[in-house]
């Protein structure tokens, strides 16, 4: 499965407020305008997984640009299948 059609973005205004997007295809204004709260009760779930991540991705990086970049790239070759915890595993 190829995913180069996919961005990932972590923004940080240093006053507490974040974003992180996943973005399938090309990013536009129009896009961004048409962005909306999601409100489906099915969707808590993922939400609570996406805002440990939020925190952790905080925790881990410090909010260093670099290290923020290396964990983007790094998050890339896990989407792309390039990289996998089976992959990692060690020989026994």
């Amino acid at each position: 499965m190829n995913n180069d059609n996919y961005k990932f973005i972590l923004a940080d205004d240093h006053k507490g407020n974040k974003v992180l997007a996943v973005i399938k295809g090309e990013m536009s204004t129009e896009l961004v305008s048409n962005a909306k709260t999601i409100t489906d009760t099915r969707f808590n779930a993922v939400a609570d997984q996406l805002k440990k991540i939020i925190d952790r991705i905080e925790q881990v990086t410090s909010n260093d640009e670099n290290t923020l970049k290396r964990l983007i790239r790094l998050t890339k070759l896990f989407v792309d299948g390039q990289l996998s915890y089976k992959n990692m595993e060690v020989c026994k």
